[in-house]
This record gives structure tokens, sequence and C-alpha cells, in this order.
């Protein structure tokens, strides 16, 4: 046993140092961005509600728009580690690494060692990556399942059809993180069809065995075993099987307000990867093509599939590129070890120096990534912070449990207060009405939440200040909470500030300007 781990620790020496090297690296940032963005809050309150016993719950309600492997990933890691802002951090950077490992092991399968391990360095230090894999989001964590999944699948077409079951237990997982995971059977197909235009024969053969295989049979079983029951959730709560699947497409489709041009994603890959590993990516895709090799063709349709289905939204992101970063920085590896280092070694004659060229190039191209991400990491902070978290701890501290506030930061004065919080309604009326039928012990107003109707502060400004900035009834000094600057609320960015209103105290003060505000 001990002589069979000398050996792989010398095989895979290289490797093994990479792995601690970016563990090392993410970890000793758990606390960046300080607080949770919305987003967020909603996937960490759903796992403190799973470990509280109260189901797959958040704010009081029932939970249909968030998928459930993440958050209960997150529910694992407050087990282990506690219920805090660090321990959220954990299943991002546990995949992150997993991911590196898959890398490591299945392009050293389907290629060579040397272009695992420099796939694996680049994509490990991708500003884009490393700074997702310290969000509490899906990012990397399904980049991570839906990577395992398509390598899987690949390996059940090309090697042994018993893969697949590796493949179904992936895409189950990866679709119970991400809808857009569907995006790997376009991709597949666009591989087959490749496939059978270049070799009609073969592909038809493994095709029909895969039709005539349990094993394949087998597989999707597993994958409708682990995938059915979040649908028949869905189904129970909202009469509709395909909800998320809608919710998901409209969700993207309302992003923003301003459009991207069909192009954005294709032009974005040099400044996503860093010049040099975009030019590496450009030398692997030729190598590839004109090599006609099967993996990178596979790596390809991928890319290709993501690329054009993201493009079709008038909303664009570097987000929802994550996923395909780990196929890109393959085609950047094979770049690096098929096209630049032979070319050296033709051209120099001594391996070595050909060596350490490539590790110059890997080094420069590390370098321009940690130039980058640090800064976003030690200095960057979430819309509202510390004003938000400062609030809501006053509301946690003044208020039961079983307390009802209103706010338009919904999640994160969920998460922060531990009180069920409501959204302000669109139109003031709504909202006199609300509170004249509902006990609510605070309004909490901000300067940052774009979801936060306009009349919200018309009411307040007029209610509670003079033209001049004074308070109309001084009294009320006693009773108003504002964290933040009030003199500088204008500049949110910079200067957040969260108001904490008592009800009673709003509505004595605004309920004769109601329909006044315009």
């Amino acid at each position: 046993m001990i002589e069979k781990i000398s050996d792989f620790v010398k095989k895979n020496y290289l490797f093994i140092l990479l792995f601690i090297f970016f563990g090392m690296l993410y970890v000793q940032d758990l606390t960046t961005y300080k607080m949770f963005m919305w987003d967020e809050a909603e996937y960490a309150s759903l796992a403190r509600s799973v470990i509280d016993g109260e189901g797959y719950t958040v704010n009081g309600g029932n939970e249909v728009g968030r998928l459930p492997f993440y958050p209960l990933s997150i529910a694992g890691s407050f087990l282990i580690f506690g219920v805090s802002y660090e321990s959220t951090k954990i299943p991002g950077i546990f995949f992150a690494l997993l991911l590196l490992i898959a890398i490591y092991y299945f392009v050293g399968k389907y290629t060579d060692k040397p272009t695992a391990l420099v796939s694996a360095f680049l994509l490990g230090s991708i500003p884009l990556f490393w700074s997702k894999a310290l969000n509490t989001l899906t990012d990397v964590t399904f980049s991570g399942l839906f990577f395992a999944a398509a390598m899987f699948f690949y390996a059940g077409i090309n090697k042994d059809i018993k893969y697949l079951y590796g493949g179904a237990v992936f895409l189950g997982a990866s679709f119970l993180t991400r809808y857009n995971v569907v995006l790997l059977i376009p991709a597949i197909g666009i591989y087959l069809l490749y496939r059978g235009l270049s070799n009609k024969k073969k592909t038809r053969g493994i095709l029909e065995a895969m039709l005539k295989s349990k094993h394949a049979y087998l597989a999707f079983f597993i994958f409708l075993v682990i995938s059915i029951p979040w649908l028949l959730y869905l189904q129970s709560e909202t009469g509709n099987i395909f909800y998320g699947f809608e919710d998901a497409q409209n969700r993207i489709a309302s992003y923003g307000v301003s459009s991207s041009p069909w192009y954005y994603y294709a032009s974005l890959l040099p400044s996503l990867l860093n010049g040099a590993t975009f030019l590496l990516l450009v030398l692997g895709m030729g190598y590839t093509l004109y090599k006609k090799q099967d993996f990178g063709i596979y790596i390809i349709s991928i890319i290709l599939t993501g690329i054009l289905y993201f493009s079709q939204f008038s909303w664009k992101g570097e987000r929802m590129m994550v996923f395909l970063l780990p196929f890109l920085v393959i085609l950047s590896g094979i770049g690096l070890v098929k096209v630049v280092y032979p070319w050296l070694t033709r051209d120099l004659k001594i391996k070595h120096v050909s060596v350490g060229i490539c590790a110059v190039i890997l080094i420069f191209s590390f370098y321009i990534n940690y130039t980058q991400v640090q800064p976003i990491l030690k200095h960057s902070t979430a819309i509202g912070y510390p004003s938000m978290i400062q609030a809501s701890s006053f509301v946690e501290t003044t208020t039961n449990k079983n307390d009802l506030i209103i706010g338009a930061s919904i999640p994160q004065y969920y998460w922060y207060s531990e009180r069920v919080t409501h959204g302000y309604p669109q139109e003031e009326e709504d909202l006199f009405d609300f509170l004249s039928k509902t006990e609510v012990s605070y309004i909490l107003l901000n300067n940052y939440e774009r979801n936060q109707p306009q009349y919200v502060m018309q009411l307040f400004a007029k209610g509670f200040f003079t033209d001049e900035g004074t308070l109309i009834h001084p009294e009320d000094a006693q009773e108003l909470r504002i964290f933040g600057d009030l003199s500088k609320f204008n500049d949110p960015m910079m200067n957040p500030v969260t108001i904490v209103v008592p009800t009673d105290l709003f509505v004595e003060r605004t309920i004769s300007l109601l329909n006044a505000t315009a």
C-alpha cells in the first residue's frame, strides 16, 4: 500500500503541488466580499432552513426557484464547520479543486499528462474562475459537475459504455444545480454529427451498440431517479412540472435593461482568459481542427453550443461563461503542449530550454491573472456593506423571531436579521393597505437596492424632513436608526445607507402624503 502511494506521488507530484498551491490561495480569502449579495443570501438561507429542520424554505415560504444541489452542499458545510459566512464558501472551493482533479485525470486520459497539468494550472488562475470560487453562487459547482458529466459521456461513447453510469450521476447532479445542463445534449449531438460525417460506419456502430445495451437504459434510469423527485416537487408546488425551465429562461431574459451584440461572448474571450492564454487557445483550436483530434472536436462542440445558446439573449454577462472555462483552457493546454512546445524544441534543439520557455509563459499568465484578481478579492465588497449588516443586526436584537419587517433587499435582510421580510408593493396605496392589515415591526429603506420603489424614499423624505434637510419632528431622532452617512445618500456605491423606521412612526408621518408624492 505504501509503495503504491509512493509510486503515485512520484508520478503525479507536480499536480499534487499545484493542487496544494491553489487550495492555499483559495482558502485564504474566505471573508472576501464581506457580505452576501441577493442570490447568495437566498442560497445561504435555504441551507440554514434545511439544517434548522424548516424544510426547503426561505423567508417563510417553500422555495421553487433555486435548485437544491448547491444549497444542500452549503447545508453540509454548515453541519461540519458551523453556520457562518465563511463556511458558505467551502462548497465553491471544494468543487473548484475537484474540477482541477477532474481536468488532470480526464485530459491526461484522452490526451497526455503535460496537457492535463497545463490545463489545470491555467484554469486555477483564471480571474473569473478564481473569484467565482469564492462567491456563494452555483457557477463553479455547476462547472465541475457539468465537466464531469461531459467527460463520462465521452468515455461512454468512445471507451466503455459503462462510463455512462458516471455520466448519468453527474448529469443528474448538474440538473439539480442549473437547468442549462441540457446544453450537453445538443453538444453531444454536434459531436456525433461530426463523427458521422467523418466515419459514418463506425459512428452508426457506436449508436446501435448503445441502443442495444442495457447499460445505456440503466444509466438513463439513474438520471431519472435523481432528477424526477425535484420535478414532482415543482408540480406539487406550482402545478407546472416545467416551471423551473421557464423561470430560468425568464430570469436571463429579464436581467438588466441594456443589450449586448450577438458576438459579445466571442469578443469577451481574450479578456476572460488573458492575452497569452487566449493565443494558446487559438493555437490549440487550430491544431485540433487541422489534426481532426477527436477529443478536441468534442470540446469545441461544447464550447460552440454554450456560446451560441447564451448569445441569443439580449442581456449577456461573463458569469454565463464560467461553465465553459474548463473546456477553453483544455484547448489552451493543447496549444502550449502540442504547438508551442514542439515548435520550440524543433528550433532550439534543447529540450530543457523549451520546457523553461513554456514555464515562463505559464508564470507570466499566472502573474497577469493574479494582479487582476487580487484587487477584486481584497478590496471589493457587496453593495450595501456594512450598513445592511448593521441595520439587520439592530432589527434582530429589537424584535421577536416571528416579527415581520418590510424592505427591498429581501433575502439579505432575511439572512442577517433572521426575520421574515416582505417586499414593497409597487404602488404606495398597496403599501398602506398592507400595513393596515398586517403587523409589521420595522420598515427598512436604503439607497442601493434598485428594486426599491421610488415612492418609498419620497414618502420618507417629505414625511420626516424639511426642505433644508432637518427633521420636521426633532423627537423622531430618538426612534429613527440611520446606518451610514445620510448626507451622502446619493452615492450608494461608496456610501451605502440603510434606514430603520418603526412602522407606526412611518405611517403616522407619511399617511397624509398618500397620492401626493408624484
